[in-house]
């Protein structure tokens, strides 16, 4: 998983954690889920462990400033 807008976070199989966007320069954080064999990109979710609601099934995911605004932790899940 990376963040690749409005920054690079590089790769990682922890947590990023993103801080400070100033969406009146950045219009969004884009998120970045890259599978590794032998898994595959499911959904982005709000909870660990698959659970939790869908937020998309599309491995990269694109947050501007009134998305998820509930939502705090965002778990890429792989099947």
């Amino acid at each position: 998983v990376a963040v690749t807008g409005p920054y690079s976070s590089g790769t990682s199989t922890g947590t990023i954690i993103v801080k400070n966007v100033d969406y009146s320069v950045y219009s969004y954080v884009r998120l970045v889920a890259t599978p590794t064999y032998p898994f595959s990109f499911s959904s982005w979710r709000t909870a660990a462990s698959g659970g939790g609601s869908s937020i998309s099934t599309n491995a990269t995911l694109d947050l501007y400033v009134g998305d998820q605004t509930s939502t705090v932790n965002f778990y890429a899940y792989f099947v």
